[in-house]
């Protein structure tokens, strides 16, 4: 970099420039994002509200299903609900906290459970004839 008394007047203006553009620059971008103190109070009000109305929401939501989850639940653990191999819910679907893999891999092994099923029973008809 040059290092003429120009130059280093030029550097010195470019700085102090700089330093009162950015402040410049700071303020307008709090003041377009709304982080001003008044704005962060009214921010703060509205969450609270919001808040407030979605926990009574989920609060009554939960008193309307806490019965009929408690129904998955007891089937779950005695393991009477239907395809109880697969683990599957009362309505057919597979927990939320059961993975995709998990899912595929209990398929496989239906299938091939099913598939020994038939064979046993193909054989059990046929009489048990042995192939030469």
């Amino acid at each position: 970099m040059a290092k003429s008394l120009r130059s280093k007047s030029r550097r010195r203006n470019v700085k102090a420039k700089r330093e009162i553009y950015n402040a410049k620059a700071i303020e307008q971008l709090k003041k377009t994002l709304g982080l001003t103190k008044a704005a962060q109070k009214i921010r703060r009000a509205e969450i609270m509200k919001d808040l407030t109305e979605m926990t009574a929401a989920i609060e009554a939501s939960n008193k309307n299903s806490a019965a009929k989850n408690s129904d998955d639940i007891i089937m779950i653990e005695n393991g009477k609900g239907p395809d109880e191999d697969e683990g599957k819910l009362k309505d057919g679907q597979h927990p939320v906290w059961k993975s995709q893999r998990k899912i595929k891999a209990l398929k496989k092994v239906q299938k091939l459970k099913k598939k020994k099923q038939k064979k046993i029973a193909k054989a059990k008809t046929k009489g048990g004839k042995n192939k030469k």
